[in-house]
């Protein structure tokens, strides 16, 4: 009954979401895309990243049901509400992707002393370390009070 109308107001709905997903990816620094065309949409995730397809689970996880290579998409029974859960959830799993270090960050801070530098724990988690005085060659890491 809508005709040509219903359509076009779903691509851009779809188009507003993957828009708000993008934004949000690049203020994250998240190697994390999505494509779309009309009311479809795919998150891209980096295959050269061995943990990058934890992507899916982690958005299971939250309620967003999204199969790995499979497109989403929106219909007439998505409420805006349920835009914001996606984009809500969205921003969830890549920051705790990243915590985790399944997917890298472009950390712009500064460091919490002179000559500290970037690397990581043992456990694979992201921390400042400073050369070891004591040990050439070695490293401690930075404890942050």
């Amino acid at each position: 009954s809508e005709g040509p109308e219903l359509q076009r107001r779903l691509n851009m709905r779809a188009a507003s979401l993957v828009d708000m997903l993008q934004a949000r990816a690049a203020e994250l620094h998240a190697p994390v895309s999505i494509t779309n065309f009309s009311s479809w949409f795919c998150f891209n995730v980096p295959g050269h990243l061995p943990l990058s397809s934890l992507f899916f689970p982690f958005m299971r996880s939250k309620g967003i049901h999204i199969w790995e290579g499979r497109p989403g998409f929106i219909s007439t029974a998505h409420t805006d509400e349920d835009l914001a859960r996606i984009v809500d959830a969205f921003s969830e799993t890549l920051i705790e992707m990243q915590e985790a270090g399944f997917l890298p960050a472009i950390v712009d801070e500064a460091p919490p002393v002179p000559g500290a530098r970037r690397g990581r724990r043992p456990d694979g988690r992201e921390s400042w370390f400073v050369s070891d005085p004591d040990r050439p060659g070695r490293y401690l890491e930075v404890s942050i009070a």
